[in-house]
Order: C-alpha cells, then sequence, then structure tokens
C-alpha cells in the first residue's frame, strides 16, 4: 500500500510516488495496457492506502518512526547510505541516538556505523554514492572501515559520544583512506600530492588495511603507492626478515631474467 498523509483538502504521499506515478501512466494508457494485462485496468482506479490522519509534530513524529522501522530492519530495507540518511534528520530533528534505537527496535552501536560515516562525511562537505564497488556499496565500505580503532585513530577521529557528532579529524589522512579504499577518482577535482589505491577489493580486507595504518612503517609504504601485500608484510615480519624477502625477491628476478632467451 501507499503510505499518505490526510492533509484535508488532498493527501500527500509520504511512501509510494514512483508506484502511484506508474498507476497513473497505466490509467492514462489504457487502451495499450487493457490487451496486455490478464487483470482489468480499471482495478487501479482504487488503490490500498496506509493513512495517517493526525496532524502536528507528534504525528510527523510517528509518521517518521513508522518509515524508520519499516526500511531500517523491516523487509523492505533501504540502501545503507540512505539508512544514514534518515538517521541524522531524526538527530536533526532533536531525537537523541539512544531513543532513536529504542524507536527503532536495535541498538545505539547499531546506529553508530551509520552516524558516524555520515556525520564525518557531512563534516568534510562530501558524499558517496550507493553505487556498488564490485560486492559492496561506497558508503557501506566507508562505515566499516569507521569501526576499525586503528582507523579512527590514523583519522585522529574525536566523536562527540552523545550526539556521534564529529569534533575533531585529520582532512589529509581522509584523504588518503578515501584513495585506499576507493582509488583516486572519489572526489575528482581534489589537489593531491598524488594518486593512490584502490588497496582493498573486499570488505573482509579493512581489517588488514587497518592493521597497516597502525604501522608507521607499513603505512608508509603503502602510502608511497604500494599493495597492500607488501604494507603488510612490514605489520608481520621484523628487518631481518624482510631484507631477506628482499633478497630472495632480486635473485628470483635475476634468475628468470637469465632464463629469456636473447
Amino acid at each position: 500500500p501507499l503510505v499518505v498523509r490526510n492533509e484535508g483538502a488532498h493527501y500527500s504521499v509520504l511512501e509510494g510516488n514512483r508506484r502511484l506515478a506508474a498507476v497513473r501512466y497505466i490509467l492514462e494508457h489504457s487502451d495499450e495496457y487493457r490487451e496486455k494485462s490478464a487483470k482489468p485496468v480499471a482495478d487501479l482506479e482504487k488503490i490500498p492506502c496506509i493513512i495517517f490522519e493526525e496532524s502536528g509534530k507528534s504525528a510527523l513524529n510517528r509518521e517518521q518512526i513508522y518509515l524508520g522501522l519499516r526500511h531500517f530492519s523491516g523487509y523492505t530495507q533501504w540502501q545503507p547510505r540512505s539508512k544514514a540518511e534518515y538517521l541524522a534528520r531524526q538527530i536533526e530533528a532533536g531525537i537523541s541516538p539512544g531513543e532513536l534505537a529504542v524507536k527503532l527496535n536495535t541498538t545505539k552501536n547499531k546506529l553508530k556505523k551509520y552516524l558516524i560515516a555520515m556525520n564525518l562525511l557531512n563534516k568534510v562537505g562530501r558524499t558517496v554514492s550507493e553505487s556498488p564497488a564490485k560486492n559492496f556499496g561506497k558508503f557501506w565500505l566507508l562505515a566499516e572501515a569507521l569501526q576499525r580503532s586503528q582507523i579512527q585513530e590514523y583519522l585522529a577521529l574525536d566523536v562527540d559520544p552523545d550526539t556521534l557528532k564529529i569534533k575533531e579529524y585529520s582532512k589529509q589522512n581522509f584523504s588518503k583512506l578515501c584513495q585506499f579504499l576507493y582509488g583516486g577518482d572519489v572526489f575528482p577535482g581534489d589537489e593531491r600530492e598524488e594518486e593512490l589505491g584502490p588497496v582493498i577489493s573486499d570488505t573482509r580486507q579493512i581489517s588488514r588495511l587497518a592493521e597497516v595504518l597502525a604501522n608507521p612503517e607499513a603505512r608508509l609504504v603503502l602510502e608511497k603507492g604500494n599493495d597492500l601485500s607488501l604494507a603488510l608484510a612490514y605489520v608481520h615480519k621484523g628487518p631481518e626478515q624482510l631484507r631477506e624477502l628482499h633478497g630472495k625477491a632480486v635473485a628470483a628476478v635475476r634468475d628468470f631474467l637469465k632464463m629469456r632467451p636473447t
């Protein structure tokens, strides 16, 4: 059903505008669709609706909570960024994260994943799309990354524990993180010292990226444009082992070159 609000002389559609537009189009072209449909087109002249009859601030709050329950944890869920935008609007309307968690029958920790990422993007004045980057949405990739304490430290991220608003962050390191996650073209037009990344192809690699960013030597390797696997070697291996690994790699290249026909 559509979700509508009774405005007195008319109804405002809260949810289902595209469905309503499709119904209107079919009715306007009824001759064409009468031949294609097994059901009478006239049946569409009346469509089921959920009607919010009351008005005022409390009624508006109930409408928003209904939509949140339906799409945040219900069977017709929004995309992650759309969820985050909805949550941010509720916070701006004066509902605390704790209150909102109760109303949506979830936990504050679950809301934090969406809100911290959205609040950081708002602080930066940027947005990232819902478009899938391989098997994950771009916004969700950032939200997942910001859950890692090492990445929070890399960004010098200071979050208000009550409102989840962003107090401070490292703009330079945020730019680098976005390049590690998305590649150099995530924010076209930005001035950068160099193009980096992306260095991950799956959300499961975020933990490895976090390990690298927590290690100064490994981080420097990554920031110079090397891949994640090489940077990880600096996390898990000592200097002697690295020199040995480097020596073996050089020897392997030399052996390969000797085998090539002249």
